[in-house]
């Protein structure tokens, strides 16, 4: 199936070049992806891994069913899936993001204000802030920003509710009065706070969120400053432990349904959930020593350390399942058993100890980051796809020390056609090339020696490069490790190459990305059948080109692809920060002119890679993405839609910006548009606010700091102008 997430690359918008690519790219699902030896293909293949993930449930497209809002640590990625098909299964659906308001470092879905639409928390300046759910609007949720910054009475003043950035907190209705309370650790000790919400109290309903400390030892425990061990019945001594505890994950849940919240409690270093007792005495909560007829597999839940959890409806019946998976992207296994799944059974302690892979198992996941490349490795005619890794974690043998990160390179034959891949994974360690111990590996192809077979070239951590030529025999792309050739070139640290006879005189060049972000070009000046590369490269900012974008990402981390479409290629490129660059002018050796910053609408979320080719014959470049989470994303290329009806008015102004707290538009004399409508987005996205517009200045006070798209709409909803507004903090 295909999605009709539509890029209009290049298109003349007030923040754009104004180059015209004239093709579009829509998120497809359409390609089939086997696991080893599998006889059915994976459910959700480009869906793009998860790493360190935590699950909410609401509605994401008015249908009346909730869908599923998986949220990822790396990169503050986020993937909506829902339910289709009969039987019902979850399928990714990355439309259903672009209604989400811009979330980091953690969210908790839940409806403060009873209206039966849930809300969002998220993390802020290491507190919360919280966005409310407002509409549907053509479908599409709305949001305004509640509470930019929570606060709680501490006794003496109003101070920020402290939630370390680390930490997920839990958000609940504590005292059962109807509004939601807050459960989080103490800033600097091992004790948890119970703020109160007061709006039940001082208004009579629950849709103002006024906070109070009211204990600041919530079930009279504390957790050892240097382990996960519960002291119970203690008074916290917070003050004289001295130790602040870097990490913790909160959710109350009834777990005995006896009518009040126990909580389960997860641990920065330490793989096992904490399931813990309520029993309150005289009105305060206590907890207690766990029963005996608890399951024992709580013991360890199967994800080495810091697990999350949450309550969802992960299938089809009525009750909820707990799933279970890690809140850091560190010493996390991040490939095959990301998030585990606990079925819900009716009666006390309701949640089974038989753990099962829950969608991580859908998608091929190569751990952390991924680099993809396509090739007709076979010489079959149709594209086959090599995929690098920045390693899969290894757990160490011994429980008190580190795992370590491995990088392989995975083999994946396309055995379908030219105009319908099917990708069947072959080897998952290509060459047995994880035996470097390395911790990044790029792979990139092309005959360099002149025998008719593809060779590989593979880019490393210290910039140096590695080329392997494949082994006469029947068997194709097997590689001969023994005569690997290693390369002096230094393209910079983590070097991620591609091949292309940049110079046309018959041989592959070497163009090389790397963590600076720029573009580094190595002439092959050997012959057909020995290739040779300078040490040092013949271009070191190949069009004057770069991924870094300043005050957003520090490193650069470009991966170079390239594309052809009507004679003209041009060169796209992945970046540190998520998005995707296109350079649309033809190539340049001194200068590849101004970026489409449109592209930049596809956000993977960190570490994005790519690799293009024409998967269906179609005469449209295609696009499969790598990222930090370790998975891909494909994507078709098209005519792109609408661009017939979008012309954007380049005379229409935002004014002061950057800004802080306001900005005013200012339309051209001779346009006249009564009742316009302000959309604000994310770069992802993700609408933030949507305002009609009487002529006054937008307050814009409550964002946060950031880059935001704001786009004006005409009453019958057509586009007037996009424009690129920078936001920040006084």
């Amino acid at each position: 199936m295909k999605f009709l997430l539509y890029i209009l690359l290049g298109l003349s918008c007030g923040f754009l070049s104004g180059q015209t690519t004239q093709f579009g790219l829509s998120y497809t699902n359409s390609f089939p992806v086997y696991d080893l030896n599998a006889s059915t293909p994976l459910k959700n293949p480009w869906a793009g891994g998860m790493n360190a993930v935590h699950a909410n449930q609401l509605d994401l497209n008015n249908d009346g069913s909730k869908d599923l809002l998986i949220f990822d640590r790396t990169g503050n990625s986020i993937l909506t899936f829902e339910r289709q098909g009969n039987p019902q299964e979850w399928v990714f659906n990355p439309e259903l993001k672009k209604s989400l308001p811009p979330i980091q470092d953690w969210v908790v879905v839940r409806d403060f204000n009873l209206d039966g639409k849930p809300d969002i928390f998220s993390s802020t300046s290491n507190g919360i802030r919280v966005y409310q759910n407002m509409e549907f609007i053509n479908n599409s949720l709305v949001w305004e920003i509640s509470s930019p910054l929570l606060f709680s009475d501490y006794g003496q003043s109003n101070l920020n509710l402290f939630v370390s950035r680390v930490d997920i907190p839990g958000i609940d209705d504590i005292d059962n009065d109807g509004d939601l309370d807050i459960l989080t650790f103490f800033i600097l000790g091992t004790c948890v706070e119970y703020h109160r919400n007061m709006s039940m109290e001082q208004f009579g309903h629950a849709d103002s969120l006024v906070y109070r400390l009211e204990s600041n030892n919530w079930g009279l425990f504390t957790e050892n400053a240097t382990s996960n061990s519960i002291q119970l019945n203690d008074s916290c001594g917070r003050f004289s432990d001295g130790e602040r505890h870097s990490g913790s994950t909160l959710l109350p849940y009834d777990l005995d349904q006896d009518g009040d919240k126990d909580l389960i409690l997860g641990d920065v270093s330490y793989k096992e959930a904490l399931f813990l007792i309520n029993q309150p005495q005289n009105g305060t909560d206590i907890i207690i020593s766990t029963p005996s007829n608890y399951p024992t597999s709580w013991n360890t839940v199967g994800i080495p350390v810091f697990p999350t959890l949450s309550a969802v409806q992960a299938n089809t019946d009525s009750l909820p399942d707990l799933i279970v998976g890690a809140n850091t992207d560190n010493q996390s296994r991040n490939s095959g058993r990301t998030l585990l799944k606990y079925d819900g059974e009716p009666g006390i302690f309701q949640f089974t100890g038989n753990e099962t892979p829950f969608l991580c198992d859908e998608m091929p996941d190569f751990g952390r980051n991924s680099f993809p490349h396509l090739c007709d490795l076979d010489n079959d005619g149709d594209q086959d796809l090599l995929v690098g890794s920045g390693g899969r974690f290894v757990p160490s043998p011994q429980p008190d020390q580190e795992g370590s990160y491995v990088a392989s390179i995975a083999l994946l034959e396309n055995t379908g056609s030219q105009t319908a891949p099917v990708f069947r994974l072959r080897q998952n360690d290509l060459g047995s090339l994880s035996a470097l111990n390395a911790q990044h590996l790029a792979p990139a192809c092309a005959d360099l020696n002149g025998d008719g077979r593809k060779d590989l070239i593979v880019g490393l951590a210290d910039g140096k490069f590695r080329i392997y030529f494949q082994n006469n025999g029947p068997v194709p792309f097997q590689l001969n490790t023994a005569s690997a050739i290693e390369l002096q070139s230094d393209a910079g640290d983590l070097a991620t190459p591609v091949l292309y006879d940049l110079n046309a005189d018959g041989l592959f060049d070497i163009i090389s990305g790397s963590r600076q972000g720029n573009f580094k070009v190595f002439y092959n000046q050997g012959n057909v059948s020995s290739p040779v590369f300078p040490n040092t490269p013949n271009i070191t900012g190949w069009g004057n080109a770069e991924t870094i974008e300043e005050g957003i990402s520090n490193n650069g981390l470009s991966s170079p692809g390239l594309i052809t479409l009507n004679g003209n290629t041009q060169l796209m490129s992945g970046s540190g920060r998520g998005s995707f660059f296109l350079w649309p002018n033809p190539l340049n050796l001194n200068d590849l002119g101004t970026p489409d910053s449109l592209v930049s609408f596809i956000d993977e979320g960190r570490n994005t890679s790519v690799s293009v080719a024409d998967l269906n014959a179609d005469g449209f470049p295609d696009l499969i993405s790598g990222n930090g989470r370790g998975g891909l994303t494909a994507y078709l290329g098209g005519i792109p839609t609408s661009t017939a009806e979008v012309k954007p008015n380049s005379n229409i102004k935002l004014y002061p910006n950057p800004t802080s707290d306001y900005f005013n538009i200012q339309l051209p004399n001779n346009l006249v548009t009564p009742s316009p409508t302000i959309l604000i987005s994310s770069m992802t996205g993700s609408t933030v606010k949507s305002q009609a517009w009487n002529g006054q200045p937008v307050n814009c006070r409550d964002l946060a700091p950031g880059v935001y798209i704001v786009t004006i709409l005409t009453s019958e909803g057509k586009m007037l102008s996009t424009q690129k507004l920078l936001k920040f903090n006084e």
